[in-house]
């Protein structure tokens, strides 16, 4: 959405997660239907097993930027050993929408997370979080924010199934 305004320092990231949504609805948008059964990059998973990840995507990268605009827990790790059971969850409601319908999903799931993301404050940058992809370790969400390349990792596995169409 035009117009929304972003902390300094979340706007070059925000802009990305927009961006690369973006492309990932136009790339999907592009793919003939028979791509997506094929297997794609993800151990198990087929290219619409992919697409229908993304269209929930976002979920974790949300719980951990409301955690911290609510002022609550930030280690998310409890949240991340039942990522298994989420993705399961996650495809099995993918295998029974559209292909239309999951792009439509996806860009909303993203317009959900810019929201958050204009949340955001000049003091949140510097706010500590843990999650699985953070190790044990805190990390600053400035950092964590700008290191989530979910999106992009996807995109790629997204891409591959064009050089087999090709």
């Amino acid at each position: 959405m035009k117009g929304r305004a972003f902390a300094s320092w979340v706007q070059p990231i925000a802009a990305r997660f927009r961006s690369t949504r973006r492309e990932v609805a136009e790339l999907a948008r592009e793919l003939p239907e028979d791509a997506w059964q094929l297997p794609s990059l993800v151990e198990g998973w087929t290219y619409r097993d992919v697409l229908a990840h993304l269209a929930e995507g976002d979920a974790a990268i949300r719980l951990v930027v409301k955690a911290v605009l609510d002022g609550a827990d930030t280690d998310m790790r409890p949240q991340n050993e039942q990522r298994e059971s989420r993705n399961a969850a996650i495809l099995q409601r993918g295998a029974t929408r559209t292909i239309d319908e999951l792009i439509s999903s996806a860009l909303q799931d993203s317009e959900e997370t810019q929201l958050l993301l204009s949340r955001l404050s000049d003091d949140d940058e510097n706010v500590l979080v843990i999650t699985s992809r953070t190790r044990p370790d805190p990390i600053a969400l400035g950092g964590c924010l700008a290191n989530y390349h979910h999106d992009e990792e996807h995109l790629a596995q997204l891409r591959a199934a064009t050089m087999v169409h090709s």
